[in-house]
């Protein structure tokens, strides 16, 4: 298993066929990125061979390493039974006793407090109910749905990482704040079972922290300083604000106590708070996924005045996400900086991701659509699979502005021969190459693609409203009114629809129907 696979954080433990728990588990993704966190991806699941329903195909070792990660966020389903593949996921989880945090249904679902057998041996830290209606979720309940779990699971994983790699600073402060509530990830603990402190409810965490921070080893203070100061201390910050109902207090205890500690400590160690480059790397890299570009520019300028020669490549990637998120119009500087990590890349696949990158940045202005197009096509030439199919659609995505639809649909074809290899690049693929045949006005070959789009496990609510739209334009344009008034009766259930464009829709409707 690839270096990759091995540090993901988070495990989404849902059925892709069922379009409410892979709307939510889509939507989380973005969120816990956001925050530093990564869940695995479909490309890592290296551990069924085949169909879920053969036994034999499960390699479980490859699944216990994945599930033993942080933390698992179990999407229950909306009614009935799980799939083959979550119940072989939930037949392990009981056995490795992994934290798990629940979303369950209302008004059907797995109710935790009703104690169903399908829970049974679990160890649930944490749960939150979902409302949904026949069995699927409207889009702003699905992101309200996904910050609640990612910052539950920002919860979890510091308290993993705390006692794994902080034992005698940070896990040893969070072992002393004593419990509350019942769920043990609100009392900051990841299994119920876990000893309580004795002491009040609300313990003073300023003597707590200068307690550990006094006695704790030198090297072990520095080690913890350093990686609350990667970044950390800012997720920290911008949780406490956003974190709502019983998040709210385990998330402003645990930055509240981290903080007070990194304080203490470089009280007592003043060098501390001059950070190496690694720390100001990931610093930056956190400023940068905060919308704090010119912070982080800064930041990472510094960083590479300290860094190794063999380092360049990774902050110099780095200062061009900053510079290409603080200056959209002005790209110059961004494509410069991917120009310089590409050149001192230690390896051709860093090679290939980087040019990928940097087409990516050059795609954002007109003026530079032929060097995007020429990075595209050397990662198309030289790129594993999965970043060939991010190259591909890019360089159609190129050749799309330049007029060149029947070359777009080709790299879109390349990828959909490879569907499954890259589901969320499928959908977008479908969509697009949809596009260009109905600017063909190959209008049967524009509805098929458009109807895989709406049917794919990974399509996102707005990619299928888009999707079925234009399938709705694309049938009224054949004459076939029933099922476009169909596409846009479907299009009107979208809970993010401007209500002046549901009520066209709506009149659209009754004259088709008429």
């Amino acid at each position: 298993m690839s270096d990759t696979v091995s540090s993901r954080d988070v495990f989404i433990c849902f059925s892709k066929a069922r379009p409410g728990e892979a709307r939510v588990a889509i939507d989380l993704k973005d969120q816990l990125e956001q925050l530093g966190l990564f869940a695995f991806e479909y490309e890592d699941w290296s551990w069924v061979a085949g169909d879920f329903g053969d036994e034999r195909a499960v390699n479980r070792g490859a699944l216990s390493h994945m599930l033993t990660c942080s933390v698992v966020v179990l999407i229950s389903p909306h009614s009935g039974v799980a799939s083959v593949g979550v119940q072989t996921e939930m037949d392990l989880l009981r056995s490795l006793g992994s934290p798990v945090i629940l979303l369950y249904w209302s008004p059907e679902g797995w109710h935790p407090l009703l104690s169903p057998p399908e829970l049974e041996g679990l160890n649930i830290v944490w749960s939150l109910e979902g409302t949904s209606v026949k069995g699927d979720v409207e889009q702003n309940a699905s992101e309200h749905l996904a910050r609640q779990l990612s910052a539950a699971s920002w919860i979890a994983y510091h308290l993993r990482r705390a006692a794994s790699d902080h034992a005698a600073t940070g896990g040893r402060l969070l072992a002393l704040i004593p419990g509350g509530p019942r769920d043990p990830l609100l009392r900051l603990r990841l299994s119920s079972t876990e000893v309580q402190a004795s002491g009040p409810n609300d313990p003073n965490l300023e003597e707590l922290a200068a307690s550990v921070a006094a006695d704790a080893a030198v090297d072990d203070l520095r080690t913890f300083v350093h990686a609350w100061r990667a970044g950390s201390d800012l997720l920290a910050e911008r949780l406490v604000d956003e974190a709502k109902f019983s998040l709210r207090h385990p998330v402003k205890t645990l930055g509240t106590a981290l903080e007070a500690l990194c304080r203490h400590a470089c009280n007592r160690k003043p060098e501390f708070r001059d950070l190496p480059y690694d720390v100001l790397q990931r610093r930056g890299q956190t400023l940068t996924r905060l919308d704090r570009p010119i912070e982080a520019i800064a930041v990472l300028q510094e960083a590479l005045t300290m860094s190794p020669a063999d380092a360049h490549w990774e902050i110099f990637q780095q200062i061009s996400f900053a510079q290409e998120a603080a200056a959209k119009d002005h790209l110059t500087n961004a494509i410069l900086s991917m120009t310089h990590a590409i050149e001192s890349a230690p390896t051709a696949d860093i090679k290939c991701t980087m040019t990928y990158n940097r087409g990516v940045i050059r795609a954002g202005a007109l003026s530079t659509q032929a060097e995007a197009d020429a990075d595209f096509s050397f990662v198309v030439d030289h790129g594993s699979r999965v970043i060939r199919h991010s190259a591909l659609r890019g360089r159609a995505r190129t050749r799309t502005v330049d007029g060149d639809y029947n070359g777009a649909i080709a790299d879109y074809t390349q990828i959909l021969a490879e569907a499954d290899a890259t589901p969320r690049i499928a959908v977008s693929a479908w969509m697009d190459r949809g596009a260009l045949y109905n600017k063909q006005e190959r209008l049967d070959e524009a509805i098929a693609d458009w109807t895989k789009a709406i049917n794919a496990a990974d399509a996102e609510p707005l990619q299928k409203f888009r999707s079925l739209e234009a399938r709705g334009q694309a049938l009224e344009k054949l004459g076939r009114r029933r099922e476009a008034a169909d596409d846009y009766e479907t299009a009107t259930r979208f809970s993010s629809i401007d209500k002046d464009y549901r009520a066209e829709l709506v009149s659209t409707i009754t004259r088709l129907r008429s």
